[in-house]
This record gives structure tokens, sequence and C-alpha cells, in this order.
């Protein structure tokens, strides 16, 4: 986006109430040469594909063209002021902060008692909502307060009050910083890039371990929040006890409806809390529960586009696993073609990783209802994305998966040329693991001399890929967002995909 496009895109983002309460604000607070600015507004506004050379044909004998630059800057600059305006009643933090600046005034003017009035409010506020970097400027602003009165005993004792309790919230925002940090480190090492060694594996431990964080009723709930979510993705990412995961994932969701204005203030923790606590639902097999909370999650309404966009991603993300988790293949379709409906509307507000996640689970939904054609399409949207080194855990099995596929075509040129640079790229992300090596072998030995009936070869695979024992938790979870053990079944007893993976009874099929 260059810099003369920036007005034509914030005029563009304003909403029909955004952009009334502006034009109002124009006509009641301008002078009659501020009205330009107007014009100059709604002819941005009126236009697509932005230009200077399209505004002063439009605007000609209106404004003069040299001072063009100027207009736009300044009426960028009114925009953002009429914009926080707009919101300063509707979102807590901007709330406070105005509360703040006219106690300040107030304190300018030597109008100290009125000072302390509006700071009193502004506090219990900061303290309901955890805003603890706001709580931090009121007691500075308190301090100053305090320092206007003439009692220098009472001025010392003051001091020293607002001092301890100024520590303990300096405490309190350390302690956040780390379960926040705590959280963040256990995110990247997992979701963005996926785990491939034991050796990241024992490292993401320590990072638990070496913080040692410990949670009580003193700690602030979002920095609780940030703890426990570390903790469930933890024991989700190490193979650990995904009982002990899921309570903790439901002590967050108690947390957030318990504290409403802290997940008001914050939607976007709040969706993805939910996302955790449903995916664990899921995981344990919890039906009942995980419908329950799918529909807390289709409920949610938000008018940021962004979390609009969240909510789209993680409902269709746990609707794809449950039809997988569950079998409803079926209704698999039905979910694809509601997605597909209002993906345009939010798939440039939608991560790589997470749209990298949801093609691998629409293809692979397809695979095995055996639509190839409609599997290799969101496959190859995974390679458009062009991004090799985000989820390359869900890269590496879509490489795989369009091996199969061109398996089940028959396009033998293709599968030998799909196996060769299928295996640089395992090799190349660590995910070249023994059952890969087997699998992929075996294929290419197939495609090289085809043969019309090859069952006996895939039974001797199944009966090699049975023996293997996996002792790598990244191998583990590696294999759990694709059953290739089904696959290779099918192919051994000449039944479809998912028959054979309708026969494989009490088998994990986590996609998460």
């Amino acid at each position: 986006m260059t810099k003369n496009d920036q007005l034509h895109e914030l005029v563009h983002s304003l909403s029909k109430n955004e952009k009334g309460y502006f034009k109002k604000y124009c006509k009641m607070y301008s002078s009659q040469q501020d009205q330009k600015y107007l014009k100059l507004f709604e002819a941005v506004d009126g236009v697509e594909n932005y230009s200077d050379k399209l505004i002063k044909q439009k605007l000609k004998g209106e404004i003069e063209e040299r001072k063009l630059a100027v207009l736009k800057n300044y009426l960028y600059r009114l925009i953002l002021k009429v914009l926080e305006h707009f919101y300063s009643n509707k979102y807590p933090d901007l709330e406070i902060s105005n509360l703040i600046n006219q106690a300040k005034v107030l304190y300018y003017k030597g109008l100290i008692s009125h000072a302390r009035k509006i700071l009193k409010k502004a506090k219990q506020q900061a303290e309901i909502h955890e805003f603890l970097y706001l709580k931090g400027e009121i007691m500075q602003l308190e301090q100053k307060l305090a320092n206007t009165s003439a009692k220098s005993k009472t001025k010392y004792e003051e001091n020293k009050t607002f001092f301890d309790t100024e520590m303990q919230n300096i405490d309190r925002i350390k302690h956040l910083i780390k379960c926040r940090d705590l959280e963040r480190k256990v995110i990247d090492q997992h979701w963005l890039q996926g785990l491939s060694t034991e050796g990241e594996i024992i490292s993401l431990e320590r990072i638990l371990d070496d913080l040692n964080i410990t949670v009580d009723t003193s700690s602030s709930v979002t920095a609780n929040l940030h703890y426990y979510n570390a903790c469930v993705l933890h024991q989700y990412v190490t193979g650990g006890d995904l009982t002990i995961a899921y309570e903790h994932a439901a002590t967050n969701f108690n947390l957030i409806k318990n504290n409403p204005k802290i997940s008001q203030q914050d939607e976007r923790k709040y969706i993805r809390i939910l996302y955790t606590y449903l995916g664990l639902c899921l995981l344990l097999k919890k039906e009942i529960a995980f419908l329950e909370g799918i529909e807390i999650l289709e409920a949610f309404k938000s008018k940021d586009i962004r979390t609009q966009a969240d909510v789209f991603d993680l409902k269709y993300n746990l609707l794809f696993n449950y039809v997988i988790v569950f079998h409803q293949f079926e209704q698999g379709e039905r979910y694809i073609k509601q997605y597909q409906k209002e993906l345009n509307k939010y798939l440039s507000y939608i991560a790589v990783r997470s749209q990298i996640v949801l093609n691998h689970l629409v293809a692979y939904i397809h695979q095995i209802n055996g639509h190839h054609e409609l599997a290799m399409q969101h496959i190859d949207a995974i390679y458009d994305l062009k991004d090799e080194e985000t989820r390359i855990d869900i890269q590496a099995i879509a490489r795989i998966q369009d091996v199969l596929i061109h398996f089940d075509l028959g396009h033998w040129s293709i599968v030998i040329s799909k196996v060769r640079s299928c295996t640089r790229f395992l090799r190349q992300k660590n995910h070249y693991y023994p059952i890969n090596a087997l699998l992929l072998n075996t294929i290419f030995s197939i495609a090289k001399k085809p043969k019309t009936a090859y069952e006996d070869v895939f039974k001797k695979l199944e009966k090699k890929l049975l023996a293997l024992t996996i002792e790598d938790p990244a191998e583990k979870k590696f294999f759990e967002h694709f059953d290739f053990g089904s696959w290779v079944h099918h192919k051994a007893q000449k039944i479809s995909f998912k028959e054979a993976f309708l026969a494989v009874k009490g088998k994990k099929h986590d996609q998460l």
C-alpha cells in the first residue's frame, strides 16, 4: 500500500455508522473552510480505484490542485480524531484513557478535588478490566495529586502507600509478561512451525520448567489465561495427558465466563480459549459438550472484522475436525459448501497458518469421500501460499496426500515426480520418518512398473507398518494429522478409503 493510497484505504474501511458520524461531526464543528475536507472525503469515498488525477477531476474548481497532498494529510488526521471521539465510550481502554486525560487537565488547572474524583473512576475501571499499564499511569498521577497536599505527614504516608501499591502493580505486570511470553513461545514453536524433533519437544518442556511460573489469587485473570493456555498447548504438543489439558482448558473457559469484562476487552482471546476447550472436547470424544460449545461459538457476535474472521476460521477448523473424529463425512460436504460461500469475505484476514490447516482438512474430507479432483484443488491452494516455513507438519502431510491421490488416479508418471519432490521436502524439513519412507518407496516402486493388481504388495506394507514402533513424540503427533494406515488398508483390501477409515475401530483421528 503506497502512502498516497492510505487515505483511500482508511475511508473505505469505515462502516456506514462511522461515515455518518464523521459527516455529522464536520457539519457541526467545522468552519466553512473545513467543508473542503468533507467534499474531499466524499470524493475519495466515491471511487473504488484511487488516483490523485481522478480526485482532481472530481473536485475541479473546488480545491487547489497543488494543495491536494496537504488536504489529504489533514483529512486523514481529522478522520482519526473523529474516530477516537466515536469510540471513546465503546472501548473501555479508550474511555479510561480519556478519563486520565481529563484528570490531567483538571490537575494543570489546579482543580485537585475535581481531578481526584475523575481519577477514582478511572482507577476503578482499570482494575475491573485489568488494564495494569493504565493503572500504573493512574498511580503516577495520584502521586502528583498527593504532593499538592499541605500536610507533610499526610504527604509522606500517601507517598509510601503509593510506592508500595505501584511496586505490587509492577510485580503483577511482570508476572503477566512472563505468562504471555510463555504462551507465545509455545505457540511459536508448534503452531507456526510444527515440532519435528524430540529435541524441540525437550526444549519446549525446558521453557515451561525454567520460568517456574505459578498462579494464585493475586495473579491477574489475564495472566492466568495466558498461563493455563500455555499448559494446555504444551500437553497437546508433547503428547501429554489430555485429561490434564482439558482441566486447564475448562479452567480458562470458566475464568472467561466469570469475568465478562475481561472477555469484552479482548474478544479474540475469548474466542481462542473457547476454541482450545472445544478442541479438547473433540480429542476426548466429548460430543455433547462439543456440540453445546460450538453453538456458543457460532452465536458469538462482533463488529470487528478480524474477530469475525477468527470465528469463521476456528469454527470451520472445529467442524471439519468433528467430521473426521465422529465420521460425519456426508455432513462434512455440507460444511465445506457453507465454508466456501463465506470464505471470500474473511480470506484476507485469515493467517497463512490457518489457511494451510483449513485447506488440508477440506482436502482430507474430500479424499475420504473419493472426490480426488476437489481434494487436489485444496492441496494446490497450500502450494500457492508459497510459504514453506509455516506449519511444516501439515505441509508435509499435504505433499504425501498429493502423492496418494495421484496414485489412486493411476497417474504413474506424475506419482514418480511427486514422490521425488515430496521426499526432498521431507528430508529438508526433518519429516522423513520411517513410515513415510516405507510408504513412498512402495508407491514409487509400483509407479515405475505399474501392475493391474498390487494388493499383496500393500498387505506386506501393512504388516511392516503395524510392526513399527514410534518412539519420537513429534513423529507420533505427525501421524495424527492423516490416517495413513487406513489408506494402505484400502489398497490392500480393494475397498474405498472411507470404508477402510470406518473399519478401523477405536483409532484416533486427531486433526487439531
